[in-house]
């Protein structure tokens, strides 16, 4: 025991050289490889974790990165003065004058990385196996989780697959879709049968985009969405910039109570509604959804708290954000370009933590225009390239809206690009009274469409 003891007393292992090192190689340009491999987490010196977030968002906002940009970045954040000035900036120039040793200093500070990783993940478990109720098959699978990636190559994809192991890669993938479901497949359903009959479902890695006019119920879509996955316990995470956490709140206690949004905003409730409240909120406390509703988002602050909550909750299976065209980190430049940048930001990042996200967005008035009210891909509002970047686009249209004399409870789902499945189209009860879709039974449309990627 004692010997357990002495071992944790060690410093971690670091290699401060070969950090600073690293620096100040960004500093010399072609940086690409260093940005894409490795995070501030990465690095042991508090200095040298500062200075490489600041690289790093410079980097995710397109932004050289060199003395005067660093500089700029770190006085913003009021750091500069921590990491040691213009003293240690200059400092850092004259480490390296060249890039040309990067890949050696990349390999060793992911290799120490690496090593304190194991060594938190160990020390962690020893701790656990102190507590009772905790049992040792608990212990080594929260282990075998906790150090399952270290050590991994973040570029593992980035390879030659032969046949051989191509073939058995899709055996694998065939296996777990014939005999699991949900969690145990990674194939992530909706709920909506009819959806989810289309699309088979949200796969790792895919950037799924919903949008709809405004008003035509983006937001309750993606909140009906959360809760069916969080109802077979799976970990959701929602990013809402237009809405606080009682506004979300009351329309989830609305859909799933039956009681009217309108009469709980105003308390005009009998003491029936009120047992019904009661009694879902007790349910959702046990709900893995977790709510963030500050409206100064940046892909960059999404990037750090999804982070944060994965460190925290230990497996995130889906993310969502509500809505794109709200995401800040805009600086003057076109706002086509700015929004395809995002969507091309979130479609990375679901890459780098192999989840599904779904970003809402808004449609532009050229809808409005035409004679047919039907959403296309063109109508993205500010679509730049979010139709390439994105796996999965599906549009919520109600015709009722445009023709008076269509069911007004009734809304159109239509998938219209799906890059892991077909295309089609189906009809949703729509009651925004209680903030709920629901399947009906109605004609669906699933043949595939032209111009179909």
């Amino acid at each position: 025991m004692r010997q357990i003891e002495d071992h944790t007393e060690k410093q971690l292992p670091n290699d401060p050289n070969a950090e600073v090192a690293l620096l100040s190689s960004i500093l010399c340009g072609d940086y690409n490889e260093t940005m894409e491999k490795l995070s501030e987490i990465d690095f042991f010196r508090g200095s040298h974790k500062i200075i490489f977030r600041a690289m790093k968002e410079l980097y995710l906002t397109r932004s050289h990165i060199d003395v005067v940009t660093l500089t700029g970045r770190l006085k913003e954040t009021d750091k500069f003065d921590k990491v040691g000035g213009f003293q240690f900036i200059n400092e850092l120039t004259g480490i390296v004058l060249s890039n040309v040793n990067a890949k050696e200093y990349i390999k060793i500070v992911l290799k120490k990385s690496a090593l304190r990783k194991l060594i938190v993940s160990c020390s962690q478990a020893m701790d656990k196996s102190y507590e009772m109720d905790l049992s040792p098959d608990d212990i080594r699978k929260s282990l075998e989780a906790a150090i399952s990636g270290v050590g991994e190559d973040r570029d593992s994809d980035n390879r030659f697959y032969t046949m051989k192991e191509s073939v058995l890669v899709a055996v694998d993938v065939l296996d777990n879709a014939g005999s699991s479901k949900n969690k145990n497949s990674g194939v992530i359903k909706t709920g909506f049968k009819n959806l989810d009959d289309i699309i088979y479902g949200f796969e790792p890695g895919q950037l799924i985009i919903l949008a709809a006019k405004t008003s035509f119920g983006k937001s309750m879509f993606m909140l009906n969405v959360a809760f069916n996955m969080a109802s077979v316990g799976l970990n959701v995470a929602v990013f809402t910039l237009e809405m606080k956490v009682n506004e979300l709140m009351i329309r989830l206690f609305s859909s799933i109570t039956d009681v009217p949004s309108e009469n709980i905003k105003r308390g005009d409730l009998n003491n029936d509604d009120i047992g019904r409240i009661i009694n879902a909120g007790e349910a959702l406390i046990e709900y893995p959804i977790y709510i963030n509703c500050c409206f100064q988002q940046t892909l960059l602050s999404i990037t750090q708290q999804t982070r944060k909550l994965i460190s925290k909750i230990g497996k995130l299976d889906f993310l969502i954000v509500d809505y794109l065209q709200l995401v800040g980190g805009y600086k003057g430049k076109n706002r086509e370009e700015f929004v395809s940048e995002l969507s091309r930001g979130f479609k990375e990042l679901a890459g780098e933590l192999k989840i599904p996200i779904m970003a809402l967005s808004q449609l532009n008035k050229e809808i409005d225009r035409r004679v047919t009210k039907e959403p296309i891909l063109g109508d993205l509002r500010e679509s730049g390239a979010i139709d390439q970047n994105a796996d999965t686009i599906i549009f919520i249209n109600r015709e009722w809206y445009y023709d008076k004399s269509k069911d007004p409870d009734v809304s159109t789902i239509k998938v219209a690009k799906n890059r892991a499945g077909r295309l089609g189209e189906f009809y949703l009860s729509y009651r925004p009274e209680i903030a709920r879709f629901s399947d009906i039974e109605r004609g669906c449309d699933g043949d595939d469409f032209e111009n179909r990627e």
